[in-house]
This record gives C-alpha cells, structure tokens and sequence, in this order.
C-alpha cells in the first residue's frame, strides 16, 4: 500500500482588538496597544481631525486635532488577511480640554485685617486648587463652583499665586495657570499720646490751650477732631506736635 499526505491549513477571518475606551487631555498624542490573528496588514482610520504616528502599526499613536477636543471620537482599526478576508475593531476615544484657572484680588490691608482671594476655573468640576505664598500652602479639594473665593489674612506684605489645580479629568497645564495676587499689608497705628496744658481748662477771653501729641508714628497720619469734625489739617507722624 501506497499512501501520502499534506497539510492543508485554513487561515480564518483576522481578529483584532483595537482596546479599551479611554480618554485623555487637549491635543496629548494617545498611545494605542492593539492585539490582532491572522492578519496580514492593519489600518487605523479616525472619525476626528487627529493623525496618526503609523497608521498602519498595531502600536501607533493617535493625536488629536483642534475638533477633536471637546468630543468622543472612533479610533477604527481594520485587519486584512487571506484572499481579502477582513475583520476590524474600534474603540471610543474621549478628549477632554484641558481646564484652566486663574487667581485674583491685589489690594491694601491693614494688619489684623483679611482680604478675599478669587480662583476662576474653566473645566469639568469638581476641581482641586493648592496656593502659596512662598510660606503657606494650602490644599483645597472638591471644590463645586467656580469663582471660588478664600479669605486670608497675612502678617506682612504678601504675593500669593497657584502652584497646582486639576478639574474632575485633567491636570491644569503650567502655562494654563494665570494671575497673581499682591497683598500689601499696612501696619496699625502704634499707641500714642495726647497732651493739653492747664489741663485742658481755660476761660471764655483766654486764647485756649495747647494740644500736643507725642508718640507719633512714620507712615501715620493724624487728624485733630472736636466733636467729630476736624479742626486741624492732617499731618503726617514722627514729629511732636
């Protein structure tokens, strides 16, 4: 007996999987890790206005384009193998702008005193916020509406600015991050003393008394009032007068 024999293999439809819907930030390229079977070539196409780095790599990377930012786009992948036969796969890509954040409220105090700061976000809340002023920082989470406003209450001259803030998706990129907030703390008027010869007592026909006032302070001013109405023109501190 005679026998002989072959092998016949039989390449089925290519199978792939393009991956897991995802989503990123702004135009950031997108790493794409495909799996594909029996294939001989591979395509990825967009329903967006991004490109890819290979398209025709399982391993490619797509970055979006202007339109794409804001809305979810089809990243498709398409697998050609024996005789034409073709399968493909897609996945939902979400592209999310990225937030930004800016802060506000320069201005003049007094020691003792606090002034409001404002934080306007842009993005999707809720939002996380840290701020510093080279002494203090604070950490903020959670935060629901946008302007968002704190009350500070600094010992000296202070700057304040933003060091990091993310939306409920994205990280606030550095150069998205704006404003800076001045606060000029004055100091408060030093105890002072007031004098007044004859110990303030003197007739109708006398010319009057003397009012002095010791103690002063630089960067004062002072003002003589009888009654509450002024009575001298404002002068400034560090003299006896």
């Amino acid at each position: 007996m005679v026998t002989d024999e072959f092998v016949l293999r039989i390449d089925p439809t290519p199978i792939g999987y393009a991956g897991i819907d995802y989503f990123i930030c702004d135009e950031r390229p997108f790493s794409l890790n495909a799996n594909a079977q029996y294939h001989f070539s591979s395509l990825w196409s967009s329903s967006g206005d991004g490109y890819f780095s290979n398209p025709t790599s399982l391993y490619s990377n797509y970055t979006p384009g202007p339109n794409d930012v804001g809305s979810q786009i089809i990243l498709h992948l398409d697998l050609t193998g024996c005789n034409n036969l073709a399968g493909d796969d897609e996945l939902m890509l979400t592209v999310h702008p990225d937030p930004t954040i800016s802060i506000s409220g320069s201005t003049d105090i007094c020691e003792q005193t606090s002034t409001p700061l404002t934080f306007t976000f842009t993005g999707t809340p809720p939002w996380d916020l840290t701020y510093t002023n080279g002494i203090q920082t604070v950490t903020v989470g959670g935060i629901s509406t946008s302007p968002y406003v704190v009350n500070v209450s600094p010992n000296i001259t202070s700057s304040y600015w933003i060091s990091a803030a993310s939306d409920a998706n994205c990280t606030v990129p550095s150069d998205s991050i704006t404003g800076l907030a001045s606060i000029t703390v004055n100091p408060l008027p030093s105890p002072f003393n007031m004098s007044v010869t004859h110990d303030g007592v003197f007739c109708e026909s006398d010319s009057g008394v003397v009012i002095g006032l010791s103690g002063s302070q630089v960067g004062m001013v002072y003002q003589l009032n009888y009654n509450g109405s002024a009575v001298s023109l404002p002068f400034p501190g560090a003299a006896i007068h």
